[in-house]
């Protein structure tokens, strides 16, 4: 099994271990980027750091085109190529600060939400055993169900992240995240299941 980030296809062993190369060499990478709305986009990232959070992988580099540091998941990168372009590599203190600042631009993106939701028995284990945030606390029930609490924006990945579970989950806070699960599975039902959700 290939346990390095971007999952076990050779694609994805390519496209990780030319970030990696260039994280050691400091060296840009030009990658291609996959959108979610199906769109292809190309950057050279000088990349500083692999994180993992939201149950993804994630590489956090400088945009040249963009002027900033951003954090891009590993999973919509579909091509990489090392450069002979090396990149200067700022100080720890300077490093984490632009890091930081890029994680809450790029993945908890607008107002932060405390989000709590309820997994059953059936799931509560796999949940309790990751760390799908960087900052999550989990509780157990006395009847085995597990409640995690973070705090997120309400994006579209949170949302996919809650429908991921099905029915073995359930959104007590917020109502925002309520409504866009709630929408989200009455569409799906129009479309699938051509019947109305009450």
């Amino acid at each position: 099994i290939d346990l390095r980030p971007g999952g076990q296809g050779t694609q994805s062993g390519e496209v990780y271990g030319a970030l990696l190369r260039g994280l050691c060499q400091t060296c840009r990478v030009r990658v291609g980027l996959a959108t979610d709305f199906g769109e292809q986009q190309s950057a050279t990232l000088s990349p500083y750091r692999f994180i993992f959070s939201h149950g993804r992988w994630w590489v956090a580099a400088h945009d040249a085109s963009l002027n900033r540091v951003r954090c891009v998941p590993l999973d919509t990168i579909f091509a990489a190529e090392l450069t002979d372009e090396s990149f200067e590599r700022g100080g720890d203190e300077e490093l984490a600060l632009a890091v930081e600042a890029a994680w809450q631009t790029d993945v908890e993106a607008g107002q932060s939400f405390e989000i709590v939701v309820r997994f059953t028995p059936e799931v509560s284990r796999e949940v309790a055993g990751r760390q799908w945030f960087r900052k999550q606390e989990v509780s157990w029930l006395d009847d085995g169900q597990l409640e995690l609490r973070t705090q997120a924006a309400l994006t579209e990945p949170i949302v996919r992240w809650v429908l991921s579970f099905g029915s073995a989950v359930e959104v007590l806070e917020p109502q925002g995240l309520q409504t866009r699960v709630d929408d989200e599975v009455r569409q799906m039902c129009d479309r699938f299941l051509t019947c109305s959700v009450a």
